[in-house]
């Protein structure tokens, strides 16, 4: 596959903007574990001294508002992973071919050598921008698997934080 030129300011855009959506969509989701604590608290926190048919009513209600929190974090999870892990990931594939290309131009100008010296030293001024070049590609794609691997291990946290929080009644 060909890839098309683009600027190093538009690929890491690309990658700050990918940032910029996980750091909001882990925030969405921290306010979903948050919203499950907050059950779990007051589920611990009922006495029922009423009728039993409105504290079963209640217990029905203060449950599926738990539930409704593991439902949500999936929801969540799902569009992070559609919407910004795996956009980050292709990003990443992006980035190598690119990386792959530029050691590729680098080595066919590298196995050129001319005899004029004024062109020569052209060669070598443009072998230095490829270099630099690739360097700055591979500088970006550490960043973004970075960004990645760390936007992943938050959710996994919270996942896990989640799964933790039991909805419990007094008995």
């Amino acid at each position: 596959m060909t890839l098309k030129e683009i600027s190093e300011t538009e690929a890491r855009e690309r990658k700050d903007n990918y940032k910029e959506l996980r750091d909001m969509k882990k925030e969405e989701r921290e306010l979903t574990v948050e919203d499950k604590e907050s059950i779990s608290a007051l589920a611990s926190d009922l006495e029922f001294p009423g009728f039993s048919e409105a504290g079963e009513q209640i217990r029905n209600g203060v449950g599926s508002a738990g539930e409704a929190t593991e439902q949500r974090f999936e929801e969540q999870d799902v569009d992070a992973t559609e919407n910004v892990f795996a956009p980050q990931v292709e990003h990443e594939k992006d980035l190598e071919e690119r990386s792959e290309g530029a050691t590729k131009d680098y080595d066919r100008m590298d196995g050129e050598h001319l005899t004029t010296d004024a062109a020569q030293s052209e060669l070598d001024k443009s072998k230095l921008a490829a270099e630099q070049g690739k360097e700055a590609i591979d500088k970006l794609q550490e960043e973004q698997e970075q960004e990645r691997e760390q936007g992943e291990k938050d959710r996994d946290e919270q996942e896990e934080r989640l799964a933790d929080i039991k909805v419990e009644f007094k008995t």
